[in-house]
């Protein structure tokens, strides 16, 4: 048994196919967890609900708040660092 963990989940920018997945995997969950998920496809219809429970400024950048990555956007993988100089009197 596992106790209720979601809080809220955001699915954005999804593509329009994705609504006829999201309508046969959301048989399968319980309605109080289905209705803790919002599927939105454009930024208009996101940005208002995810403004219902957190400032949009802490967003990323590339997704219209004002928070710089130290990753890309589409990776997990953070970027390439510049190699640090070491001095000779170390």
């Amino acid at each position: 048994h596992f106790p209720e963990r979601l809080g809220r989940l955001f699915i954005i920018n999804a593509p329009g196919v994705f609504a006829g997945f999201w309508k046969l995997v959301q048989s399968w969950l319980d309605q109080k967890t289905r209705e803790k998920i919002g599927l939105f496809s454009t930024p208009e219809t996101w940005k208002p609900a995810v403004q219902e429970v957190m400032e949009l400024s802490q967003l990323p950048k590339h997704l219209g708040g004002d928070v710089e990555l130290s990753y890309l956007p589409h990776s997990l993988d953070p970027k390439p660092q510049p190699a640090q100089q070491t001095s000779a009197a170390e």
